[in-house]
């Protein structure tokens, strides 16, 4: 019974799991650049590129207050039975959970 649990998980939640900017640079580094068998090395100059740029934009430059950043699959991703979640183009998406706007009115009682 927990197996089944396992899987259903793994099967729902999985793909998920490859949407990261890890994955996307990877995906592009295998794809365009050259790296098809060379994913270690890949993995490698991942960590030290998004390294710096951590280093070097912090977080607080690219959010405002009450948004947050999504990887979501790009809207013009073809899609079809079978194809794998890092098979898929992604695109980050700013996402504003309520707006300045919002709030105010909201601290109006409007």
């Amino acid at each position: 019974m927990k197996t089944s649990g396992r899987l259903r998980k793994k099967a729902v939640y999985g793909p998920l799991c490859q949407q990261t900017l890890e994955a996307v640079l990877k995906r592009e580094l295998m794809a365009n650049f050259g790296f098809e068998n060379m994913g270690v090395v890949a993995d490698v100059l991942i960590q030290r590129l998004l390294a710096i740029i951590e280093e070097y934009t912090p977080l607080q430059k690219r959010l405002r207050p009450y948004q947050t950043l999504v990887l979501a699959v790009d809207k013009n991703e073809k899609f079809g039975y079978g194809k794998r979640m890092e098979s898929c183009r992604l695109v980050p998406v700013m996402v504003t959970l309520i707006s300045p706007e919002e709030l105010q009115e909201l601290a109006e009682g409007a």
